[in-house]
């Protein structure tokens, strides 16, 4: 289990990430994710949550993904936070050389829209990208 830096990032090592057709991150910058979420979602479903990073232009990355993302879930009317926040840190490569991480999730009775939100984070460099936010209405 992780543990949590000063600025609430997780100290341990990443583990490699997969998937996606995002361009590649420029040396020294942190990748803004791409968030994958299923258009139509119904309160109880189970489903999975899809966060991409484009393939690093660091050799030195090999084996792990150079970035960690941090997601969370809120409800789209009252802001509360419904999921999270969760540490992805567990990611694969897919064929392009793009990282991939996923999640499982369960829709929550009674919310009638969900913001799903998530960054990325260069652990080495303690920066982090600019938020990417999906929004969906949940039908019932």
């Amino acid at each position: 289990m992780p543990t949590q830096a000063a600025a609430g990032i997780p100290s341990s090592p990443v583990a490699p990430s997969e998937n996606s057709l995002l361009p590649p991150a420029p040396p020294g910058v942190c990748p803004t994710p791409q968030l994958v979420v299923p258009e139509q979602l119904r309160a109880g479903d189970n489903f999975d949550v899809v966060l991409r990073l484009p393939p690093t232009t660091n050799p030195a990355a090999g084996h792990q993904a150079p970035f960690w993302i941090k997601f969370w879930v809120k409800h789209g009317r009252t802001r509360s936070l419904v999921d999270g926040p969760r540490w992805l840190l567990d990611f694969s490569r897919d064929d392009q050389g793009q990282w991939q991480a996923l999640t499982r999730m369960t829709i929550p009775p009674g919310v009638p829209e969900l913001i799903f939100e998530a960054w990325a984070v260069s652990p080495d460099r303690q920066q982090q990208s600019d938020r990417v936010t999906e929004r969906r209405s949940i039908l019932p």
